[in-house]
């Protein structure tokens, strides 16, 4: 996950040069790192240590696409089609990402391991062609020339400029809510295994894994469907009822009813997720706007191993069930946060 966290040096990257260029150059340069494993596979010298060196800048140059993404709605989508280009973001890349590691481990068992190496090359090729099909207008600060040593002090300038852009707006205050949130998630990855043990063995492991994606990738598709109300009062309304469900999930008796309530809960987290992405393209300036979601993006990751470790470790001291219904609770920083805003979060969020 350090690549993750390392997201944020590629903001002021992505808002100074062409976003279609960086897009098109990184993924060409992750389908030729990745063609070195199956090469090396061939000529009989793959080996674990070539591997864990290729696969984390593979990982770090596959940060430019989301807040690049991102960043291009504005630029290419009518404002009132932003939630709903945003739920179909959130859609493509977490369903894919459910789906494919639902089946990964059947196509690794029947195609072999380095056969889906070269089918990720071809992916990488396939969004290649896509991307150069964009249709951008030229971006302003792309002709501009500089020396190396001006480029590099440009980038810290605007580095700490894109820190103060979140930091001073409503979106850094939603952080705090945002950071006690993903905390509580990566607490509930750490403990979940157990807790489905304790519900009924590794069979509602499995239901519990897929109630989480679906309740997610349900609230992204229907995000659009608030698109005319106070994305304010949605926030504090959906990430309450969010706590509601997930806390009654760990108090009723019954698996099944414990699992439908949970999947349930992370229904309007999902939605609010795309809310979210839509109230930085609102309140962020478009030059800003790379480096605003590739910093949340870095906070939100940097938090969530801490949760599992807390998680963790706590649950062998408290047991499973326990922390998974404490865990709830970090749905309720964010309202708690909306309210105890100083310049008042619901009012500002309906100037959008």
């Amino acid at each position: 996950m350090i690549p993750r966290t390392l997201q944020f040096l590629i903001g002021p990257i992505l808002d100074r040069y062409s976003i279609k260029k960086l897009l098109v150059g990184t993924q060409l340069a992750q389908a030729c790192l990745l063609a070195i494993i199956p090469a090396a596979a061939l000529i009989g010298n793959l080996s674990v240590t070539l591997i864990l060196i290729i696969m984390p800048v593979v990982s770090f140059l596959n940060q430019f696409s989301f807040p690049a993404e991102s960043a291009l709605i504005p630029q290419i989508m009518k404002k009132e089609q932003w939630i709903q280009a945003n739920g179909l973001m959130t859609l493509a890349y977490q369903g894919t990402d459910a789906a494919f590691q639902a089946i990964g481990g059947a196509l690794v068992a029947l195609l072999g391991a380095v056969s889906m190496y070269h089918a990720d090359i071809l992916s990488f090729g396939f969004a290649i062609v896509l991307f150069t099909m964009l249709k951008l207008p030229e971006h302003p600060q792309a002709s501009t020339k500089q020396t190396i040593p001006d480029q590099c002090k440009q980038y810290f300038i605007d580095l700490r400029e894109g820190f103060r852009t979140v930091i001073h707006s409503i979106i850094g205050k939603m952080m705090v809510g945002s950071l006690m949130t993903n905390f509580a998630l990566g607490a509930l990855v750490a403990v979940l295994p157990a807790y489905s043990d304790h519900l009924g063995g590794p069979g509602m492991y499995g239901l519990m894994m897929a109630g989480m994606a679906v309740g997610t990738l349900i609230g992204a598709l229907v995000a659009r469907c608030f698109k005319n109300k106070p994305v304010g009062k949605m926030l504090v309304f959906g990430y309450s009822i969010g706590f509601l469900l997930w806390l009654a999930a760990a108090l009723v008796p019954n698996p099944m009813l414990s699992f439908i309530l949970f999947s349930v809960s992370l229904v309007f987290p999902g939605c609010n997720n795309v809310l979210n992405f839509t109230l930085i393209q609102n309140v962020v300036p478009q030059h800003l706007l790379a480096r605003a979601m590739s910093l949340v993006a870095s906070l939100a990751t940097c938090i969530m191993p801490l949760g599992s470790l807390v998680g963790g470790s706590l649950s062998d001291l408290f047991g499973s069930p326990i922390i998974f219904a404490a865990s709830s609770i970090g749905f309720s920083f964010m309202p708690l946060t909306l309210r105890s805003c100083h310049h008042c979060g619901v009012c500002l969020l309906r100037q959008r």
